[in-house]
């Protein structure tokens, strides 16, 4: 992608590729109330495989998208995902707060909030 003139989005410039990891923004949702040094080691998410993480993934996902009139009902674990990473683009289209993660050569994963 690269090659063909995308640029990874950074904490050193915007770009029009973002790399976003769901479970870890569910995560980061969960643990609002705390400094991004604390989260990293508070509630963790239950795996999406799991009932339980996929409520959790809806109940966050209601709260982010209130307009959505199905609660996220019936959405596979892919989906539920792939509304939490469209979440993510959006906040960051926005310029809304939040912070990139991880080496930059290997792609900085972006954390809303």
């Amino acid at each position: 992608l690269q090659k063909s003139g995308y640029r990874l989005a950074s904490k050193s410039g915007k770009g029009n590729l973002l790399e976003v990891h769901p479970t870890i923004i569910i995560k980061r949702k969960m643990n609002e109330s705390l400094e991004p040094r604390q989260w990293i080691n508070a509630l963790r998410p239950a795996s999406k495989q799991k009932r339980q993480g996929r409520e959790e993934r809806r109940r966050i996902l209601v709260a982010l998208f209130p307009k959505q009139t199905d609660g996220f009902e019936g959405w596979g674990k892919d989906c539920l995902d792939a509304a939490i990473a469209a979440w993510a683009a959006w906040q960051y289209a926005k310029g809304a707060e939040g912070f990139f993660a991880g080496p930059v050569e290997e792609g900085h994963i972006y954390i809303p909030g």
